[in-house]
């Protein structure tokens, strides 16, 4: 999956999350993103704009978890 880390919020994320196959758990103020095994990788912000730093962070949690997103820079 391509991504573009410009102008997500943290619903995005989230979408892109759950295409990928992990679990999402709400939590207070953050999401929590685990694999199916239930190990954490993540948490995502609700927010409705994210920085795209932190975007491009959360994405390679991800992919470091064996998701296959290429990020487009």
């Amino acid at each position: 999956m391509k991504v573009n880390p410009n102008d997500k919020s943290g619903k995005d994320l989230c979408k892109i999350a759950i295409k990928l196959g992990f679990q999402l758990k709400e939590g207070g103020s953050h999401t929590k993103v685990k694999t199916k095994d239930g190990e954490f990788v993540t948490t995502i912000g609700r927010h409705s704009r994210l920085h795209r730093n932190l975007v491009i962070k959360i994405l390679k949690a991800m992919k470091k978890k064996g998701a296959n997103i290429e990020i487009i820079r």
